[in-house]
């Protein structure tokens, strides 16, 4: 395999490792408004400053936690409880 086949090889593989570790979720390492539904997982614990630690405004949000710790409130949009479809795992 020439040089220029093995560099090629190795960017696609780089591209594609963020994808392939986080299982396509997207990353949590401080204290944030999540806004968009989707998959997310926590990479560090995470202690909240000033409001909160999490706060979720949108519909249908998977946290993993990984087995970290969030301290902090973890804020609900007011009055969509009942139609938000929350789930928080792995964690404390």
């Amino acid at each position: 395999m020439s040089a220029k086949s093995t560099f090629a090889v190795l960017v696609a593989v780089l591209a594609l490792a963020p994808v392939a570790l986080g299982q396509g979720r997207i990353p949590i390492d401080r204290p944030m408004t999540i806004d968009k539904s989707g998959s997310y997982v926590v990479t560090r614990d995470i202690v909240g400053t000033g409001e909160f630690a999490l706060n979720l405004v949108a519909e249908d949000i998977d946290i993993d936690l990984g087995g970290f710790v969030v301290r902090g409130d973890v804020l609900l949009t007011p009055g969509a409880i009942d139609r938000q479809r929350i789930a928080l795992r792995n964690g404390r």
